[in-house]
C-alpha cells in the first residue's frame, strides 16, 4: 500500500464525483489538485475568503460560494471562458448545490426561505423560485435513474409537506401534506415509485408514499414513549433492503417488494450471545495497547469493560454502510463508536465483531471488491477484505481519518483529517503490511 505525501490546507476541501480532482482552498485561494500524482492543475484567486467548494455531478464544473460577498462563483474545469458568477438579491445564502443532471445550481437562502433555482443551460429559463424548504442539507431527494423528478422536504404552519417536481423546469408536479410530527428526511426507493419518510429521533415511525402523494405503508416500532426513535435510513445499492436503525441498537429491515419488516439484526451483546450460540461464523476481535487484534471468544464479551463513550450520542448518527454487491452490511452505533458490527446479509449472520482502542470516524467499501476502509481516532489505517485485517502507519502525526471517499474505478482513496489529507494507492491483495490472519469457517 502507498500513499502521497500530506496535504494540508487552511478552509475547505472538496473531491469529484470520480476522485480525479481535489480541490482546496487557502484564504482566498482556491487550488485544484490531480489526484492520480497530485501535480496543481488550476489555481484560482477571489476577492472574498471561501464558504464553500462543491463539483458538479459530471466533473466539469466547480462552484465556489463566496458568501460574505451573497455570491457563488461557477468555473468550467477546462474551458476558462466559461464562468458564471451569481449575486443573490438578499444576504442569507447558506448552501448550494448541482443537480444531478448538471443542468441547475440550486442555492439555499434561509433569511429569505427559499432556494433559488438557476439554469446553467438555458439562458432563457426565468429563474424560479420554491419556498419553506424544511433543511438545507437534507430533506431533498432525486430520482437514482433519469433524474427527472426531485423530492422536497418543506414546512409551514407547522406541518410537514412533500414537494415533487419535474427537473425539466422545475414545474411543481405534487404537493401533499405527511403525516409526521417532525419529518427528519426522504428518500426515493431504488425504482423511483415511492418515497420514504421518517421521523425524527423522538418518534419511531416510517412511512411509505407513492409519488402521488397516497400513503401505503406506517411502521411503528414501538407504540409508547419508553424508547427514542429512529437515527438513520439507507437503501442497499441493489434496492432490495431498505434499512432503518434506531437508538435501542437494532437495525429493522423492509422488504422493498411489501414494506413489511423482513427481520431485527441485534447489537446489544446480550442479544447477540443469545442468537448466536450456534454461529460458527462469528468472530470476535479486539485491538491490544500493540495496535494488534486478537481474536476473543464470544462469550467474553460481558466481561469486556466496554461503556457508552460518546457523550453526543444524538448529535451523531449509526453508520450503516452495504457492500457494493448488498452481501455485506456494516454498523457503527453512535452510543458504542469503537466497535464494528459485519453482518452477512444473505444469510442474515453475524460475522465480526471489532472492537478498536479508539472511535471509528468512517468506514467505507469499495465500489468494486470486498475492500473496507476504516479511519479512527489514530494515525493507523485500517483495511479489512473479510479475510484479513491489515493495519497500516500513516506518516504524519496527529492525523485522525474523519472521513474516507474512494474513487468510483476503487484504485485509490481518500483520507481526510481536519486540515490534512493522503491518498492511498494500490490493491489490498498486494501488500506486505502488518496483517491480522482470521482463522475461521467462513465461506465467504
Amino acid at each position: 500500500m502507498n500513499f502521497s505525501n500530506c496535504i494540508k490546507y487552511s478552509g475547505y476541501v472538496a473531491i469529484s464525483q470520480n476522485s480525479e480532482y481535489i480541490a482546496i482552498s487557502k484564504g482566498n485561494n482556491v487550488l485544484i489538485y490531480l489526484s492520480k500524482d497530485l501535480s496543481l492543475f488550476k489555481k484560482y484567486n477571489f476577492e472574498s475568503n471561501i464558504t464553500q467548494i462543491i463539483f458538479s455531478p459530471n466533473d466539469e464544473y466547480i462552484l465556489i460560494g463566496l458568501y460574505s460577498l451573497n455570491k457563488i462563483i461557477v468555473k468550467h474545469i477546462n474551458d476558462e471562458n466559461n464562468n458564471i458568477s451569481i449575486t443573490e438579491e438578499a444576504f442569507g445564502i447558506s448552501n448550494s448545490i448541482f443537480t444531478p443532471d448538471n443542468s441547475y445550481i440550486l442555492i439555499y437562502n434561509t433569511i429569505l426561505n427559499r432556494i433559488h433555482v438557476i439554469s446553467l443551460i438555458d439562458q432563457e429559463f426565468i429563474n424560479k423560485y420554491i419556498y419553506n424548504p424544511k433543511f438545507i442539507d437534507k430533506g431533498i431527494c432525486f430520482d437514482n435513474n433519469n433524474f427527472f423528478l426531485m423530492a422536497l422536504a418543506e414546512r409551514k404552519d407547522v406541518k410537514d409537506f412533500i414537494g415533487i417536481y419535474y427537473l425539466g423546469d422545475f414545474s411543481l408536479q405534487c404537493h401533499f401534506n405527511v403525516n409526521t410530527n417532525d419529518l427528519e428526511n426522504i428518500l426515493f426507493t431504488k425504482d423511483n415509485c415511492y418515497i420514504i419518510v421518517y421521523e425524527s429521533l423522538l418518534e419511531s415511525k416510517i412511512f411509505i408514499y407513492s409519488i402521488n402523494g397516497n400513503l401505503l405503508m406506517i411502521n411503528e416500532a414501538y407504540n409508547n414513549n419508553n424508547y427514542l426513535g429512529i437515527n438513520n435510513v439507507i437503501i442497499s445499492p441493489n434496492g432490495h433492503f431498505i434499512t432503518a436503525s434506531y437508538y435501542d441498537n437494532n437495525i429493522r429491515i423492509f422488504n422493498y417488494m411489501n414494506f413489511k419488516l423482513s427481520c431485527i439484526l441485534k447489537h446489544n451483546f446480550e442479544d447477540i450471545l443469545k442468537e448466536n450460540k450456534n454461529n460458527k461464523y462469528l468472530n470476535v476481535l479486539k485491538e491490544n495497547n500493540f495496535g494488534n487484534f486478537e481474536k476473543i471468544d464470544s462469550n467474553d464479551l460481558l466481561n469486556l469493560n466496554i461503556n457508552n463513550n460518546n457523550k453526543n450520542v444524538f448529535e451523531e448518527s449509526n453508520i450503516l454502510e452495504y457492500s457494493f454487491d448488498s452481501n455485506y452490511l456494516c454498523v457503527k452505533l453512535s452510543n458504542f463508536n469503537n466497535i464494528l458490527y459485519i453482518w452477512n446479509i444473505n444469510e442474515l449472520k453475524l460475522l465480526y465483531i471489532i472492537i478498536f482502542n479508539n472511535k471509528i470516524n468512517d468506514f467505507k467499501w469499495s465500489p468494486n471488491e470486498l475492500i473496507l476502509i476504516i479511519g479512527t481516532n489514530n494515525n493507523y489505517q485500517y483495511l479489512f477484505n473479510i479475510i484479513n485485517l491489515i493495519i497500516l502507519e500513516l506518516n504524519e502525526e496527529n492525523f485522525n481519518v474523519n472521513k474516507i471517499k474512494w474513487n468510483n474505478n476503487g484504485k485509490n482513496f481518500i483520507l481526510l483529517d481536519k486540515y490534512k489529507l493522503f491518498i492511498g494507492f494500490s490493491n489490498l491483495n498486494e501488500n506486505n503490511e502488518k496483517e491480522n490472519d482470521i482463522n475461521n469457517n467462513n465461506n465467504n
